[in-house]
């Protein structure tokens, strides 16, 4: 699977899958209403207020959150339970939507894998945008998992070159809109976006 190690993809996919086992992770920080992420070293979760939240699925919420140019995140950003992010800049190492969750990529940097789980959508906004299948039907769990490397340019000018994982049979989405749409887009917080419909791939 190219250099991208499949114990990591395990790892990240089992730690974000509803329905699979969840463990506390050391240096969490939540995010459980609307905010902008700041400095996270760790993981930031969006959608729990708390560890115990998180582990057995209680008190879910679901917060519009802001990734800018003032947010590193070292580790992941997890989103869950029908949340929006919205990342316009910043820096994070992986990037996880999953259980309806939506997120909004015009900017920024995501040096490592991005996952498109249970319902998900990963929303791409700029420049010659696509994807190229690389692996189909990896098998996680009782999961299937296809890998894609990403290409094109974001909003703000930063490359996409990074491994999209989409979880199969589940609805998760990626599409990737042409630039003009973006500001329309995520200044409706997703309700314009689809007139600019460029490219949609929908699980099998």
């Amino acid at each position: 699977m190219r250099s991208r190690s499949l114990l990591l993809v395990i790892v990240l996919v089992g730690l974000a899958l509803p329905g699979m086992s969840r463990t506390a992770r050391a240096q969490d920080t939540f995010f459980p209403t609307d905010t902008t992420i700041g400095t996270v070293f760790g993981n930031a979760v969006v959608g729990y207020a708390n560890d115990t939240d998180l582990i057995n699925g209680l008190n879910p919420t679901s917060p519009t959150v802001r990734i800018d140019n003032s947010s590193s995140v070292s580790n992941a950003v997890f989103v869950y339970n029908s949340s929006t992010v919205n990342m316009t800049g910043g820096i994070t190492l992986h990037l996880s939507a999953g259980n309806s969750s939506t997120v909004n990529l015009s900017g920024g940097t995501i040096r490592g894998d991005l996952f498109a789980l249970d319902s998900s959508t990963i929303n791409f906004f700029g420049t010659g945008l696509g994807d190229t299948l690389i692996r189909p039907d990896i098998m996680v769990g009782s999961r299937l998992i296809s890998q894609y490397s990403l290409h094109g340019t974001l909003s703000d000018g930063q490359s996409v070159s990074g491994v999209l994982f989409l979880q199969d049979g589940t609805g998760a989405t990626v599409n990737f809109l042409p630039e003009p749409g973006a500001s329309a887009f995520l200044g409706s917080l997703g309700l314009t976006g689809a007139a600019f419909l460029r490219h949609r791939k929908r699980a099998r």
